[in-house]
Formats: C-alpha cells, structure tokens, sequence
C-alpha cells in the first residue's frame, strides 16, 4: 500500500541545503531488518528518484518500525500474536516479509504525472 501526499511549497519546511527537488519517503514497516537491508533500501531509493531528476541531497527517508503489538492485521488479530513467516531476530531463517507501506511527500514543483514516476521509484525500491 502507498500513499502519496503533495504539499504546497508554503505549507512544509525545507531542511537546510535542500531545494524545491526535495523528496521526503517515510517507510512504515515491520521491526527486525538489519541495518545492511536499510541501507540498501536508502540506496536504492536515491538512485530509482535519482532516475527522475532528484539530486541524492534532496532526498530524505525516515523509517517508521511501530512494535507488533501495535498492528492490527488479518481481521483484527495482534501482529505480535500471528506468524508472520518474517525474518526478525527470534527467528532469523524465515523468508523476508513484504509487509511494508512507503509514503513520499513531494513538493508541488511535481506534476500529477510525475507524481506517478515518483511511485513507481518507490515501488523499485
């Protein structure tokens, strides 16, 4: 699931250095990958937004890992409380999970059109 939200320039502060290029992707997700898994994801983010013309400073990703017990999946049921099949470090030989939800907050300078290209970086990534 993904959700794109675009802001007017006036309604949302820009980290110093940055420019109206600015992407910010926030990344819910289950806990339990590792810091090598995250680092590849950041990189591949970079480089898929890279591809529509967004300069590597002016992308920002911020990983949102709530606890288990904080979801509620499969009809209401505890996520702590199903098995999820995920790697984690209780059991580390499962498959990788694909459980995850990305949200990208894009300047007005994109166009619905490439609103859409950012989406599909994000889905690449």
């Amino acid at each position: 699931m993904q959700r794109i939200v675009e802001h007017a320039r006036d309604d949302f502060e820009l980290p110093p250095g940055s420019s109206d290029d600015f992407v910010l992707v926030e990344v819910t997700m289950f806990a339990g990958r590792s810091r090598q898994a995250k680092r590849h994801l950041y990189q591949a983010l970079v480089r898929n937004l890279g591809g529509l013309g967004v300069a590597p400073a002016n992308v920002f990703v911020v990983l949102h890992e709530p606890p288990l017990e904080n979801w509620g999946i499969r009809g209401g049921q505890m996520a702590s409380e199903v098995d999820l099949g995920s790697r984690s470090k209780s059991n580390p030989a499962a498959p990788p999970h694909t459980g995850m939800s990305s949200t990208a907050h894009p300047l007005t300078q994109y166009s619905r059109e490439n609103l859409a290209e950012v989406r599909g970086a994000c889905e690449q990534s």
